[in-house]
């Protein structure tokens, strides 16, 4: 499990443009409408330009960056054997500049909030409906020589109410909206990383709009695609 693992699964596939490159899904000639490429690359951008302008405001040049302790025990936990282990995923094994920072701040933004929300929220509209996706068949045309009913192969009740209760929980919105942060986060910033909140607040304004105009096209004509709508997303995993 552990070499399955490290092979489907890199710290890169984090930043949604390396990862739409390694599926192939990059080229919007082929494949003109993809909406989690769509919608996600523009989130993608505004989380990587928030993170280098939050990094730069309290960061002044890289030799900070390099000479941070905290950052470099942080990294090192996450990297040990019998910390993260992450060592063999991707992940760096120093963070020296502003630059390296930045990308390794923006991934974890990315996967903590739309990352994992873009997936986990849409889960209800498709698993909870059972025979859209059963969890279980429950008959078996190998013992009868003959095709089951429809109505035999889907769960008995009480597991479908379970399995459609699960979805229910999972995928409850539990608190918080992305880039929304209270007030004992925002007191005390700076300056420059009060600006950089402001600009990542209005990027996020911008994709919100940006996917409502998209879900207006003909391409998307009764099928509105509202999971990495920034308005839908908190900004780090909770269910």
């Amino acid at each position: 499990m552990k070499d399955f693992y490290a092979k489907v699964w890199n710290f890169a596939d984090w930043n949604l443009e390396l990862y739409v490159q390694k599926q192939g899904t990059g080229d919007t000639t082929a494949l003109p409408v993809l909406p989690y490429r769509d919608d996600g690359l523009p989130l993608w951008k505004a989380i990587r330009a928030f993170a280098g302008d939050y990094v730069n405001a309290w960061y002044e040049r890289d030799a900070v960056v390099a000479n941070d302790r905290q950052l470099e025990a942080f990294v090192q936990e996450l990297n040990a054997p019998e910390g993260g282990n992450l060592a063999e995923r991707g992940f760096p094994s120093a963070i020296l500049t502003r630059e390296d920072l930045a990308e390794t701040v923006a991934r974890l933004i990315w996967q903590a909030g739309p990352g994992h929300g873009g997936i986990n929220y849409s889960q209800y509209q498709y698993f909870a409906p059972i025979a859209n996706a059963a969890g279980s068949a429950y008959a078996d045309y190998r013992t009868t020589g003959t095709l089951p009913k429809l109505m035999d192969v889907l769960p008995p009740i009480e597991q479908a109410i379970t399995q459609g209760d699960i979805f229910n929980q999972l995928t409850q919105k539990v608190f918080g909206s992305l880039g929304q942060y209270n007030s004992d986060f925002t007191k005390g910033l700076n300056s420059d990383a009060t600006a950089a909140v402001t600009r990542f607040q209005e990027g996020l304004k911008q994709c919100a709009a940006d996917v409502a105009q998209r879900n207006r096209q003909a391409s998307r004509h009764g099928r509105d695609y509202v999971w990495l709508d920034p308005t839908n997303l908190p900004n780090s995993t909770n269910i």
